[in-house]
């Protein structure tokens, strides 16, 4: 990850902060970031509304201004430099970013064994078996369930709703 934003802002010559906001958009395909900043810089910022700090799709770790009715996104440096007096906020932070980063990334996921953390990297994102390292949990790397060949991720998705819904159990056995 730290290489790829290496990568666009040497290239850019833009700010971190920004460099990441960007490939996390653009789900870390520097290439892509790469060539529409070059095709038009301020059209890339206006399309994915990266304004003085702000962005069209906020997620769960982004801190947004509390005024009424204002949608702008602090940026990271920002947000850490608030908290740089208390560590425990620092670090709770600094851990939902990393999340953020993993799960936005099309090569990277968590692992999906009881309580362990490691991350698994892939060539490319697809359906294919996986295990775990550390704990040797197998599990499907695009949608991270068991593994379910040879049957499509979206099947698997919906026969779990199906099954965690009492009543379509019911109806779909009978």
């Amino acid at each position: 990850l730290e290489e790829t934003m290496d990568r666009v802002v040497s290239a850019l010559d833009i700010p971190v902060p920004l460099a990441k906001l960007l490939l996390q958009l653009y789900k870390w395909d520097y290439i892509t970031v790469l060539d529409l900043y070059c095709a038009d810089s301020e059209k890339l910022l206006v399309d994915c509304n990266i304004h003085a700090g702000s962005s069209k799709q906020p997620l769960d770790d982004r801190i947004s201004c509390m005024e009424n009715g204002c949608n702008v996104i602090c940026m990271e440096d920002f947000v850490l430099n608030i908290l740089k007096e208390n560590s425990d906020l620092k670090e709770k932070y600094e851990q939902l970013r990393f999340k953020d980063c993993v799960e936005s990334h099309p090569k990277l996921r968590f692992c999906s064994g009881p309580d362990c953390h490691m991350i698994i990297m892939a060539e490319y994102s697809a359906a294919k078996k996986v295990t775990c390292t550390k704990c040797e949990t197998s599990f499907c790397f695009r949608c991270g369930s068991d593994y379910h060949a040879p049957t499509s991720c979206e099947t698997i998705r919906k026969w779990l709703i199906k099954c965690a819904d009492d009543s379509e159990t019911a109806n779909y056995i009978r």
